[in-house]
């Protein structure tokens, strides 16, 4: 239920905050001009989207800095 609220207020353009968590927002994508690498002489156009942004608060990244991967033991 929390996922689906959280979800409700981005799709409506809204910011949603947890506090010492991270912000959730929709920014805008502007059009850009992209190539494919197998054939690099055609350029296609990007339209404008909208994306989801999240920006970890404080308190997540101070303990994602004391994470330490089973991989590198």
């Amino acid at each position: 239920m929390t996922l689906d609220g959280i979800a409700d207020e981005v799709t409506a353009g809204k910011t949603v905050e947890l506090r010492n968590f991270g912000v959730f927002e929709v920014i805008v994508r502007k059009s850009r001009t992209g190539r494919n690498p197998r054939q690099p002489e055609n350029e296609v156009i990007i339209p404008d989207r909208c994306v989801v942004k999240f920006k970890a608060g404080k308190e997540l990244k101070e303990r994602v800095k004391t994470f330490i991967p089973d991989n590198v033991k």
